[in-house]
């Protein structure tokens, strides 16, 4: 019975009917998966992982400053972001890809009009993808096409984990 009378002599109780306590005292899992590298290192004239050496944010540590790779820990629905400003060269297109696995996911491509030594050229690549445990996405082109520095990074952020 909600708010039973007092029993003979007894007294209303003050405050509220209601308890609480802490019933879960596990943490949660941490969901907040998010990367920004950049620092391109220029080290090959041939095509290979690209590997940026530093990172403005690398929530979950998923992003390996190392190997260039990103390690899905939480598995769910990512979006990654490649923009890669190409550096001045006498060559006619360069190409550079996304692969998730070692399978190419996205293609980006740059075939400049003139050769001007003023310009800078800029292949962008974005995509959504779903990623399981393990799964392992990076950057695939030729390091010596691009701008180090912040002229060049790749970025990806979880959107919805996994339920």
């Amino acid at each position: 019975m909600f708010n039973p009378r007092p029993s003979f002599l007894g007294k209303y109780c003050d405050g509220s009917p209601e308890q609480v306590k802490p019933c879960n005292k596990q943490t949660c899992p941490e969901h907040n998966v998010a990367f920004t590298a950049y620092n391109l290192y220029r080290n090959s004239s041939s095509y290979t992982t690209l590997l940026f050496q530093n990172t403005h944010i690398n929530n979950g540590n998923a992003y390996s400053t190392t190997t260039g790779k990103f390690t899905c820990n939480v598995p769910g629905v990512y979006h990654f972001v490649v923009p890669l400003t190409k550096r001045y060269q006498d060559i006619n297109s360069v190409y550079a890809y996304m692969k998730i696995n070692g399978s190419n996911k996205l293609a980006l491509f740059l075939r400049p009009k003139d050769n001007n030594y003023n310009e800078a050229y800029m292949l962008t690549g974005a995509g959504t993808f779903h990623l399981n445990r393990n799964d392992v996405v990076y950057v695939y082109g030729v390091p010596n096409y691009f701008y180090s520095g912040s002229n060049s990074y790749f970025t990806g952020f979880l959107i919805t984990p996994d339920q």
